[in-house]
């Protein structure tokens, strides 16, 4: 999921620092690219050059990543605490940190890390698959693909998270800040509890 966002803010003209953990990843983003293809969509020209590679600068760990204005953690909830540890050197006082993971008790954990002004959080409509490295399949769902809130509710949290939206609708996908972000994140994990366990115990995907 990581990939897969800054490959849309890249296309949309951010300045993306991707940190991954492995050197043969890196060196794939950044020479060769990464890519993204709609499950099920056509090898026609028109499809071929919509999922041109972008390359992007890619990190393993935060070593030699100025201070950042937004972070983005899209891990696992169970590796957020050793994520926010690794990354302490790039946030700055005013660099806001959003958590685009499912789930509850992400923003608990970066409330220990970053001041409670400076952090976001939502979740996302959207799925993607590493087919090979530099290579990402997925779904854009109907609807919002991102939805965006902050803990603290203002006028500078709102202007910032509308900044973020606006940088991932400049890439291409849809976005939204809104300050009932609550109701989006809930909404979402309560599809996840009544389809992920489904799929896992018949061994089925979502679809």
């Amino acid at each position: 999921m990581g990939q897969m966002l800054g490959l849309f803010l890249t296309r949309g003209g951010a300045e993306v620092s991707l940190v991954v953990r492995r050197k043969e990843v890196k060196d794939v983003l950044e020479n060769q690219g990464l890519s993204f293809k709609v499950y099920g969509e056509d090898d026609s020209e028109d499809a071929d050059s919509k999922n041109e590679p972008v390359k992007i600068k890619t990190y393993v760990g935060s070593e030699g990543i100025k201070d950042c204005d937004v972070v983005f953690i899209t891990a696992k909830g169970t590796d957020t605490e050793a994520v926010l540890q690794s990354i302490k050197p790039i946030i700055g006082g005013n660099t806001c940190v959003c958590s685009l993971q499912n789930g509850i008790g992400n923003v608990d954990i970066i409330k220990k890390y970053v001041k409670e002004e400076n952090v976001y959080y939502g979740c996302m409509n959207l799925s993607a698959t590493i087919v090979s490295p530099g290579h990402l399949e997925g779904s854009l769902f109907d609807g919002t693909c991102i939805y965006l809130g902050s803990v603290v509710k203002g006028r500078k949290q709102e202007k910032t998270g509308r900044e973020i939206a606006e940088a991932f609708i400049k890439g291409g996908l849809s976005a939204e800040y809104t300050d009932d972000i609550d109701k989006e994140v809930w909404n979402k994990l309560l599809v996840n509890i009544a389809v992920n366990a489904t799929c896992g115990l018949v061994r089925l995907r979502g679809g």
